[in-house]
């Protein structure tokens, strides 16, 4: 596998600059960006991996009025049992 650095992003502020270069790949839940970067069957190969999976605020579901967010990294099995979704 080549090389790469690991990043933590604390907040979506950082996130969001660390992934604007094209050198960032991001790390969450559910990823096989690992195991491809191990065989060596990735396109463009990232110089950073970013790890999103402690980002507050970023799991859960919430709603207003007619309008439901689902957070980027709230898994699809919570997705699937939420009251909230099966109702709309």
């Amino acid at each position: 596998m080549k090389k790469f650095d690991y990043k933590k992003a604390c907040d979506f502020a950082e996130a969001t600059a660390l992934l604007a270069t094209d050198d960032t790949h991001a790390l969450a839940g559910g990823t096989d960006i690992l195991g491809r970067m191990k065989d060596d069957i990735l396109v463009d190969y990232p110089a950073v991996l970013l790890d999103i999976k402690r980002i507050e605020g970023a799991t859960g579901i919430t709603s207003e009025g007619n309008i439901i967010h689902i957070g980027a990294l709230t898994k699809l099995s919570t997705i699937a049992q939420d009251a909230t979704i099966n109702a709309a």
